[in-house]
């Protein structure tokens, strides 16, 4: 069972004088995990960042890679904002549709994030994998 303990916000209080406050220049999160809302509106960031967060690290767990591509010498952060998530099915088309078509609306970000919280992800991802465990040819394996 994996289980995602937190989305690199993490910090050393002590080191930041127990504040719980991030210092001026420092960045919050990896670019390869932050959605675009969360660049642009870091301290009015809503939950639903950390649905696209996990939406991430669930394509990242399924793919062995990043949500978005991000050439070499891009500014990582100007990617973020400039590029949408690749398909996931274009990263790995083993990935079952339905699960697919889950993860890819949890990554949109135009006009807003796909799922609004996340009981509405959990919802979808229940769905999606009944949809899998139904599958005749998933059966027969």
């Amino acid at each position: 069972m994996a289980k995602v303990g937190d989305f690199g916000l993490a910090k050393a209080f002590d080191a930041a004088g127990l504040s719980g406050l991030t210092h001026t220049g420092t960045s919050a999160g990896s670019p390869s995990f932050v959605s675009r809302q969360q660049v642009l509106q870091f301290k009015r960031a809503q939950p639903e960042v950390d649905v696209w967060a996990t939406a991430a690290c669930l394509y990242y767990m399924l793919t062995g890679s990043a949500p978005r591509d991000f050439p070499p010498h891009a500014d990582r952060w100007r990617v973020v904002l400039d590029s949408p998530a690749v398909p996931i099915r274009r990263r790995n088309p083993d990935v079952p549709e339905g699960l697919a078509k889950v993860i890819d609306h949890a990554l949109t970000e135009h006009p807003r994030i796909g799922f609004g919280t996340a009981a509405e992800f959990r919802q979808a991802l229940v769905e999606a994998a009944a949809d899998i465990t139904d599958h005749p040819r998933r059966r027969e394996r």
